[in-house]
């Protein structure tokens, strides 16, 4: 049994044993939603899981995502994040697989960067000791190069306006001192 299978197969007794312990229903469609969560590890947004649902002929009500998600949520299967304006993602908590964001202010992108290694300094991990770390995110806030790079050109772009601007009324300046002297002599 390969690891994606295994760990599946933990997130679905999680989830079971979540919905006995609150008596809830253990619906086929919720199951095959933490299934398609499960299979991709990126994050997502209803709209996006919806549509893959429907791409792969699964037919599952909003209402149903909707509630199924708050349930994932709540026994900590899924974390719910708001990255400025755009509507709120969704991302897999459940794997130990500890890491960080970037995310553009301006457009929203995220990029999940794993380069960053352990961020806890070692007075931390004393700190947080007997304290059970299921999972953490550290979230970097920021312009990705693609925005920065519009954001430049469109400051170039009306810096040159500017300048044609101003030249454009020097030089009216300009004629109409000359049309003025001439009228003097």
């Amino acid at each position: 049994m390969d690891n994606s299978q295994k760990l599946k197969e933990e997130v679905r007794d999680i989830f079971t044993d979540y919905l006995a312990i609150h008596k809830l229903s253990q619906t086929k469609e919720r199951y095959i939603l933490l299934d398609f969560i499960y299979s991709s590890f990126d994050f997502f947004n209803i709209e996006s899981l919806s549509q893959t649902l429907i791409d792969s002929k699964i037919y599952v009500s909003r209402a149903t995502i909707y509630n199924t998600m708050e349930l994932l949520m709540q026994c900590g299967l899924v974390v719910r994040h708001q990255f400025g304006n755009n509507d709120p993602v969704y991302e897999c908590t459940y794997s130990n697989n500890h890491h960080n964001n970037i995310i553009c202010t301006v457009c929203g992108s995220v990029q999940r960067v794993d380069e960053l290694g352990d961020v806890f300094q070692p007075s931390m991990k004393r700190k947080i000791r007997k304290f059970k770390v299921g999972f953490y995110r550290l979230h970097l806030y920021g312009i990705c190069s693609k925005c920065e790079f519009k954001r430049r050109l469109a400051v170039t772009k009306l810096k040159r306006e500017r300048e044609k601007a101003n030249a454009a009324k020097n030089q009216d300046t300009t004629d109409q001192q000359k049309t003025r002297n001439t009228k003097i002599k």
